[in-house]
């Protein structure tokens, strides 16, 4: 299939599952390919026409140079720095090579952190509505994705 996109999906330890149907839908054209740190797939990036940078598991506080390890919702089973600098490294090299990127949740929380920006580490004790999946379910949105095309001189 020539005529294929190749979309990079970071793996994600929540839910990762439901992504690749997300991704694919029901177009043919579309193929996924996993990219994680214990399986040294950066360089399959290059490949990649996209990368989604998933949700799940907080960053770090360290990478928004916080020293608060311990706030209400902070995650159970501990971070996962080894992602954390996988995907800021899948993040930097998407840049450089100007491959498009959509940030899910946590990958969003990604983007802001290497780009230089900070976070709340708990959103609820700080005021803000709950930002968790509940009971009933993940919130979801439809997207739209337009694919700019070189202008011909």
């Amino acid at each position: 299939m020539n005529d294929s996109i190749l979309i990079g999906i970071s793996l994600s330890n929540t839910r990762f599952e439901y992504y690749p149907n997300w991704i694919l839908g029901n177009d043919l054209h579309i193929r996924v390919v996993l990219l994680a740190a214990d399986l040294a797939s950066q360089n399959l990036l290059a490949t990649c026409d996209a990368l989604v940078l998933t949700g799940g598991t907080d960053l770090h506080p360290s990478t928004y140079n916080s020293s608060q390890l311990r706030y209400p919702n902070a995650p159970v089973l501990g971070w996962d720095e080894m992602r954390d600098h996988f995907e800021q490294d899948l993040f930097r090299q998407a840049l450089i090579e100007k491959i498009p990127i959509l940030a899910i949740c946590r990958g969003m929380q990604l983007v802001n952190v290497t780009l230089g920006g900070t976070l709340i580490p708990d959103l609820e004790e700080n005021g803000k509505n709950n930002h968790r999946r509940t009971e009933s379910g993940e919130g979801e949105h439809l997207i739209q994705i337009l694919l700019k095309t070189p202008q011909s001189a």
